[in-house]
């Protein structure tokens, strides 16, 4: 199953599309056939499932890749590399480090051209930084992990660029798209089991709206069932029995 969603600059959440059985090869070319546009200054934010952003890169200005995964696949990795939890801690710690860039809290119009300039020359040396990591694991033939930074690295600093071009702050991580897949998992492991692809999807697309446009969903359910909250009660007749005990 795979889900996308949307969030504006309002962080007010809306859903994309709910897709089982499909590639994200099949999902661009559903896009593409009905021309789905995403408005200036839009970015990406996904995990590093393979084909997930070759497929859908191309809709946003740019492409964050969520640093929470970064961590947590770069573990993986280096299980995949026969490396234990101490030999991957100290250049995961590093690489945390080097991902904390923060960005001014202030509207983007306040901050002066100096700090821009100062936060973009953080996020070069941050890169090189990276660029440092990744020769250091193919020192150490540690090829998986230093594989996935080089996959990784180009969408490690999205956030910022799209903040120094658009000045819109964005989420570093997809922990919204994680909760409402665990939503939608928890709900259909409970109704969906054993359905068709076409079926589960249709069920999580209800899922998805009524997760994300409650409200919306509330009120076409009101209008549908034409629910005005005037509720009569007509008694057709009323009998008392009498009880019976018996000795």
């Amino acid at each position: 199953m795979k889900v996308i969603i949307g969030i504006n600059t309002d962080n007010h959440v809306f859903p994309l599309g709910t897709y089982a059985g499909h590639s994200w090869e099949d999902i661009n070319k559903e896009w593409k056939k009905h021309q789905i546009k995403m408005p200036d200054g839009s970015i990406l934010i996904s995990d590093g499932e393979p084909g997930l952003a070759k497929a859908l890169a191309s809709y946003a200005e740019e492409h964050q890749r969520c640093h929470w995964h970064l961590d947590r696949d770069l573990y993986h990795a280096y299980r995949q590399d026969g490396a234990l939890n101490d030999v991957s801690k100290p250049i995961r710690e590093a690489l945390r480090g080097v991902l904390a860039i923060e960005l001014p809290k202030e509207d983007f119009k306040l901050v002066t051209e100096s700090e821009k300039d100062e936060i973009e020359e953080r996020m070069e040396k941050a890169e090189q930084a990276i660029g440092q990591l990744i020769q250091h694991l193919e020192e150490k033939d540690y090829t998986a992990a230093a594989t996935y930074l080089e996959n990784a690295k180009r969408g490690m600093f999205g956030y910022v660029r799209r903040w120094l071009k658009w000045g819109i702050v964005s989420p570093r991580a997809s922990s919204m798209i994680e909760r409402v897949m665990r939503e939608i998992g928890r709900r259909l492991k409970k109704i969906a089991y054993g359905w068709s692809d076409r079926g589960a999807e249709k069920i999580a697309k209800i899922i998805l709206k009524k997760f994300t446009q409650a409200k919306e969903w509330e009120q076409y359910w009101l209008e549908k069932l034409k629910i005005d909250n005037k509720v009569q009660i007509y008694w057709r007749w009323v009998e008392h029995i009498q009880p019976h005990f018996g000795h």
